[in-house]
């Protein structure tokens, strides 16, 4: 049989107690009550959650309406306001009875967390308010506010006159009126809820609060202070399936028959049994006589026949009262979930052998070892768990919409809500009906039969007083009656039968689980199991809304069904996230909500106040716009993961974390946590201002943090707006800063702005600062007093680039020190603003622009070349023509045109180019024939143009286009020893630019030159001397972020120059001839100092000395042929020359004009070691007249190209 504690189908009782005995008589002993109840090897302390390890697991205390009496059980917190437990710890009232908390009316229900809470906490708790005493400290989590159990459990509204099920429907909620944290987001640290029946035997972990005790020896720790702690346990399920399954498995059909009839409606139940771990040192034993291994009072010891076969597991144990409502969790499907709520324990009997009455059974004390305890199933109860749970966790359809648009909401499926897919656990609800009150679920497990079953008489108490055989029972050890009253019948025997695990009563409340006994001091008496139990109207309640379907009167019986009405269950929808109490009674009309916003789209909260318990805007695309007027509260933490929460209103979470997204506003953040930060922003950016591209000040009341990867991100439009977030309390920074600048506005160097504030001071640093900036200007982040600002500063130039060459460096370096130095920044603001402002990348590029040293070497370039190198071509050529006897009359050379023209790449125009050109010289003859000039004297003009000429500018190798033309004529005589004598006057204009960046410089000079020579026979030697002056223009066009500067420069520079020639006719036959040479060509040119005008950027060029010497080793080639009236004459030079120049010539010196302190030395490009020249020419003789054309190049290294000459000379 199984007796079931406390088990009377009808009717209930209590022991009267005296409310002062309470206070001021202490604890009389009573019979002993247990809770978790653990193998004798195995000490009650070992088996406390002292490490809290599952602190949802809870301490339930229930107090009576009068304050003076009460009980505890255990539950499962299952969401942040709602604890699961068992309907027959509360079902001494209607649900609508525990509504309020004053004297005359104290009903309530509360929780702790705690794992040892103990006995003087409880205590105080149950009695504190109204009766003086200990007060141990700890207090409860939370006190009820809405209590609901299943209308169809033993004392419910639609209780089923013939149930066979001694609890049935045993399943109760509590919604409390403080929301906590403990679960975490989505509960992900919670024990979920399995709506799905095993299919297969699993391990579970059971337990509770309330004394301990000894599975063997029987002994309880009574009323000590450790009686109302946590412990936690192991064991097996055993078997799915209703009590008269396990009364046919264990007795024989007639007794089984006979205790659980047929024909009533019995009701499935998971169920464990407590294995003696030591059973094959303690077999089973019901006699003759006592047992000699009982060391205790509990005389029948051994009393274990494994009804559900399987030896004990680690850590076995077995529940008690006090247990009542607790989770049954098992781990074996991947996560932690319960499989039900534990309803009772009961225990078997077993035939006294040796007694000759067979009335006289044995039995063993409750949860010892052999008793089995019972947890109602949340598969068949589940839709009443959906439709009552008063959390709600919701959501919005896509598209934007107001919050109090009730078409736009959905319910969500709890996340503690699982089904099984195979072995999988699924966040799903189950796809049939739940089957409620029913056995119909297949059986799963196997049943022991009883080796010694007491006589079916023995339980109807007709078996003959002498009927038995067999030795005389033991003195000490007397078999108990089943038709005892005084034994099993607690309603007769005035005795508390504490097996039922019904709540704990202080006091005399039957199936108390601490079993604590206050004795009978007085005739105050109070009964928890009294007549109260549901006497609710059936009327509507006043101000109850007619929601078809989705609440409906406790005391009507009615079952809500799930879907049936809005928040009755996943996918249901018209309502408006608010929370609300509801009315006391009146089923599913608690609500709390959890919002989460996932789907595309904005909420807008416009002109109300609405409380929830949390907010979670999770969606990338998702919103939430508190408008200003609006209000916002949820009770525990909210979080921003993604998406955007713009708060222009007032928004009050207990704590808001930002993960994600963007948290901006106008408005108000008010958080409510005490300690800690009520702001933590983590990740995502937290922006003041009404949306990105506005400026604007967030307020935020309590501790602010920055820390991981969370941004403080500030737009500023000008130097006096900028956003600005207010905190009162403490800021702690850490994570970054990223400082957007608007529209067209550029910060300058220095500026400053007060972009945030705390009360309680600002603390720490940003990781990373970041900015919408391309330039070298970046955030500072300043603390000053509480105040958090934001300072422009500049990365330097020198390291934030990569440059290719020196130069840039050079320039790059000198900035830096010029911002550094005292005064700097004021003088040169003019640079500094509009270079900080360009991208990293391209200042390379602008440093180029601001070196001078391109248009420098450019100068020195032309003024070298033109009037050093080719006017000294020119005068050699002339030397060689009169060395050669062509010196008497007029000779004109030119090819500045065919210069032009024979880069062409069409010969056609090269060759008009020539005609054009003979047609000048002819022009020029034609002018000075008419110069009466005296034998022996002869003039000449040579002029020459550069032809496809660049020079390299830059150490780093830049090249300048170069063109020119230079223009000499000169007056010599020649005597008939062999000699001559002259001088030259030479003009050149010329110039030279490079493209990017555009630095151009253009002019000439004027030149004044001596020549003479003397031939020796064959040999021959001659030489030069000039003395010019110089003139350039240059400009230089920087581009910078605040304009184009065009930097102009007038250059002046002096030039000397000298050299000559010496050599030797060798005849090669016929009419050709060989003239090697040495040749010696020296040339200074001083440029003088000089000033850029046109802007911030421009440049003071200091003085500079080039000195070049030339050593030439070189042959002619020339030979002549009769053609026609004329001879034909080719001539072709090659020369080595071995390229000599000072060290100084190559470093050039500079400052900022506004900055002149700050030198900067340039090391400019040298010319090659040595290089290769060659010339080629081609005239044509008569009697009168000469016509030629010449090319004349070379590559020293420094300047690359060539300049054409064509001549025309008549002789008279």
């Amino acid at each position: 049989m199984i007796v079931s504690s406390g088990r009377n189908r009808r009717n209930y009782w209590a022991l009267g107690v005296s409310a002062a005995a309470l206070v001021s008589g202490g604890l009389v002993s009573a019979p002993a009550a247990h809770a978790l109840v653990t193998p004798d090897s195995t000490t009650p302390a070992s088996v406390v959650d002292t490490a809290n390890t599952r602190p949802y697991w809870v301490g339930i205390m229930i107090r009576n309406e009068a304050g003076n009496s009460g009980g505890t059980c255990t539950g499962l917190l299952i969401n942040p306001r709602t604890v699961l437990f068992a309907a027959h710890c509360v079902d001494g009232l209607a649900p609508g009875a525990y509504d309020g908390d004053a004297p005359g009316n104290r009903a309530r229900v509360a929780y702790t967390t705690n794992p040892t809470f103990g006995r003087t906490n409880l205590r105080y708790w149950l009695f504190g308010q109204d009766f003086a005493v200990p007060d141990g400290g700890a207090r409860v989590d939370g006190q009820s506010l809405m209590i609901w159990y299943d209308p169809r459990s033993r004392n419910g509204s639609a209780a089923l006159s013939n149930s066979g099920t001694f609890l049935p429907a045993d399943v109760a909620l509590a919604g409390f009126d403080t929301a906590s944290e403990l679960l975490g987001r989505d509960a992900q640290s919670g024990i979920g809820l399995l709506f799905t029946p095993l299919s297969s035997l699993v391990p579970v972990t059971i337990g509770g609060y309330g004394t301990s005790g000894n599975g063997q020896t029987g002994v309880r720790t009574g009323a000590v202070e450790a009686s109302y702690h946590r412990r936690l346990g192991q064991n097996l399920i055993g078997f799915l399936g209703d009590e008269r399954s396990i009364a046919l498995g264990v007795y024989p059909s007639a007794t089984a028959n006979l205790l659980e009839p047929a024909g009533l409606v019995y009701q499935d139940l998971y169920w464990v049994d407590f294995d003696d771990p030591n059973r094959a040192a303690r077999p089973f034993f019901n006699g003759p006589g006592s047992d000699p291994l009982c060391v205790s009072t509990n005389v029948n010891c051994r009393l274990d026949h494994d009804v559900f076969p399987g030896a004990a597991v680690a850590g076995e144990a077995i529940t008690g009262a006090g247990d009542s409502g607790s989770p049954l969790v098992t781990n074996a499907f991947g996560r932690e979930v319960s499989l039900g709520v534990l309803s009772q324990g009961s225990r078997f009997f077993y035939e006294s052998l040796g007694n000759p009455n067979d009335n006289l059974v044995r039995f063993t004390e409750f949860s010892n070892y052999g008793t089995i305890g019972g947890w109602n199933p949340l598969f068949l109860f589940w839709d009443q768990i959906v439709v009552n749970n008063p959390y709600k966790y919701v959501t919005t359809t896509a598209g934007d919409g107001e919050w109090t648009d009730p078409t736009r909401w959905v319910q969500e499926v709890d996340p503690l809500y699982y089904t099984l897919s195979g072995s999988s656990l699924v966040n799903a609800l189950p796809t049939t009906a739940a089957l409620g009150v029913s056995g119909g679920a297949p059986n799963v497990g196997a049943i022991t039969p009883n080796p010694s079953p007491a006589a079916t008489c023995a339980f109807t108490g007709t078996c003959p007083p002498t009927g038995g055989t067999g030795q005389e029972a033991d003195a000490a050890s007397p078999p108990r009656s089943l038709g005892s009253p005084s034994l099993v019948d607690a309603d007769s025997a005035g005795r508390i039968d504490l097996s039922d695990q019904r709540p704990t009563a202080i006091g005399s409340a039957p199936g108390s689980a601490l079993g604590l006994d206050f004795g009978d001091f007085g005739s105050s008496a109070f009964s928890v199991g009294g007549a109260s139990t549901g006497s609710v109207s059936g009327e509507a309640l006043p101000g109850v809304s007619a929601e078809a379907m989705s609440t409906a009167l406790w005391s009507s019986g009615t079952l809500l069904q799930v879907n049936s009405g809005s928040l009755t269950g996943p996918g249901t929808t018209n309502f408006v996230p608010n929370n609300t109490l509801g009315t006391p009674g009146v089923q599913n009309s608690t609500r709390w909500f959890e919002v989460n916003l996932r789907s595309a789209g904005t909420t807008f909260l416009t002109n109300s106040t609405v409380t929830i318990d949390r907010l979670s805007v999770r969606g990338a695309s998702s919103g939430l716009t508190i408008r200003s007027g609006a209000r916002l509260n949820t009770t525990i933490s909210s979080f921003l993961d993604a998406g955007a929460l713009r708060v222009n209103g007032v928004f009050s979470p207990l704590r808001l974390t930002v993960a994600g997204g963007s948290l901006t506003g106008t408005g108000s953040i008010l958080t409510t946590a005490t300690s800690g930060a009520g702001l933590l922003v983590n990740g995502g950016v937290l922006s003041p201002g009404d949306g990105p591209g506005a400026v604007g000040t967030l307020s935020v009341t309590g501790n602010t943090a920055f820390t991981l990867a969370g941004v403080l991100g500030i737009d500023i439009s000008s130097l006096s707006a900028a956003d600005r977030l207010n905190v009162t309390g403490q800021m702690q920074l850490g994570g970054g800063l990223a400082a957007n600048f608007l529209g067209s506005y550029i910060p300058t160097f220095g500026s400053k702005w007060t972009v945030a504030s705390a009360s309680g001071g600002v603390a720490g640093s940003f990781s990373t600062l970041a900015t919408n900036l391309q330039g070298v200007l970046r955030p500072k982040a300043v603390l000053s007093g509480n105040d958090l600002q934001i300072e422009m500063i500049a990365l330097p130039f020198a390291s934030v680039a990569g440059y290719g060459d020196a130069d840039q460096r050079t320039i790059a370096r000198t900035l830096d020190t010029i911002r550094s130095a005292t005064g700097g920044y004021t003088a040169l603001s003019g640079v500094f603003d509009g270079l900080d402002p360009i991208a990293v990348a391209n200042l390379p590029t602008v440093m180029s622009a601001l070196s001078s040293v391109p248009a420098q070497s450019q100068v020195s370039a032309l003024g070298m070349h033109m009037n050093g190198a080719i006017a000294s071509q020119q005068l050699s050529a002339r030397m060689g023509e009169l060395r050669n006897s062509r010196g008497g009359g007029v000779s004109v050379s030119g090819a500045q045109a065919i210069g032009v023209q024979l880069a062409s790449a069409d010969p056609n125009q090269a060759f008009m180019a020539g005609v054009s050109a003979l047609a000048a010289a002819d022009r020029a003859a034609s002018a000075l024939e008419g110069l009466e000039l005296k034998p022996g004297y002869s003039m000449f003009v040579d002029v020459r143009s550069l032809v496809d000429t660049d020079a390299i500018v830059t150490a780093s190798g830049t090249r300048a286009d170069l063109d020119g033309v230079v223009f000499t004529a000169g007056l010599d005589r020649t005597f008939s020893n062999g000699g001559f004598i002259g001088g030259a006057l030479t003009y050149s204009n010329g110039d030279a630019g490079t493209p990017a960046p555009t630095q151009t410089a253009d002019g000439g000079g004027l030149q004044i030159s001596g020549y003479a020579g003397q031939r020796f026979g064959q040999a021959f030697v001659e030489a030069y001397a000039g003395l010019g002056a110089l003139s350039f223009d240059t400009l230089r066009r920087v581009g910078l972020a605040n304009g184009v500067q065009s930097l102009a420069g007038e250059v002046e520079g002096d030039l000397q120059t000298a050299g000559g020639r010496i050599g030797f006719d060798v005849f090669a036959g016929g009419r050709a001839t060989i003239t090697p040479y040495l040749g010696l060509d020296a040339a200074r040119l001083e440029i003088d100092r000089y000033t850029e005008q046109g802007g911030s950027a421009a440049q003071t060029v200091g003085e500079r000395v080039l000195e070049r010497m030339d050593l030439s080793v070189g042959a002619t080639y020339s030979a002549s042929f009769k053609v026609g009236e004329g001879v034909l004459k080719p001539s072709a030079t090659v020369a080595m020359t071995w390229n000599g120049e000072s060290g100084g010539s190559s470093v050039m010196r500079s400052s900022f004009g506004l900055f002149p302190t700050a030198a900067m030395l340039f090391e400019g490009p040298r010319r090659e070691e040595s290089s290769v020249n060659y010339s080629a020419g081609l005239s044509y003789e008569t009697k009168d007249l000469d016509l030629g054309l010449a090319y004349h190049a070379g590559d020293d290294g420094l300047v690359t190209g060539g300049s054409l000459t064509g001549s025309l000379s008549w002789r008279f």
